[in-house]
């Protein structure tokens, strides 16, 4: 959880996110990361478990695609998985080759590789031999 919300920690700070997470039903998190403005800890923790699940697929390859599922449901036509500090990329890579396998042809699921937790790049052959280039 940590290094997602690390990731939001950003998105907080730009009025267009703060639209959309108010919107999103999130009011409460912008509002606690508010109150704690300027205590880096105190605005990571403001951002709720519960945002973090609705947003992020985390789990394993069952969870990642009911979550990719329930994304397509609501009309995104191109999920994106990215590497995100404190996750392990590989296990989410093979769960969501599952589900693109699992899908029509033409589902496709798109994949954002500059970095994985080990500091290094994931290379267009690891992600082929899933299947998903």
């Amino acid at each position: 959880m940590k290094g997602i919300r690390a990731e939001l920690h950003y998105y907080f700070g730009l009025p267009f996110y703060r639209a959309m997470f108010i919107a999103a039903g999130y009011g409460d998190d912008v509002a606690a990361f508010d109150a704690a403005a300027g205590g880096w800890t105190a605005q990571l923790i403001a951002i709720s478990e519960r945002l973090v699940l609705d947003l992020c697929a985390i789990g394993d390859s069952q969870t990642i695609s009911r979550v990719l599922q329930r994304y397509r449901d609501a009309g995104a036509a191109n999920p994106m998985i990215t590497q995100i500090w404190g996750t392990d990329f590989v296990p989410t890579v093979v769960a969501a080759a599952e589900h693109k396998n699992h899908r029509s042809r033409g589902a496709r699921v798109s994949f954002s590789v500059s970095g994985r937790s080990d500091g290094t790049a994931a290379t267009a052959g690891q992600l082929d031999m899933f299947g998903l280039v």
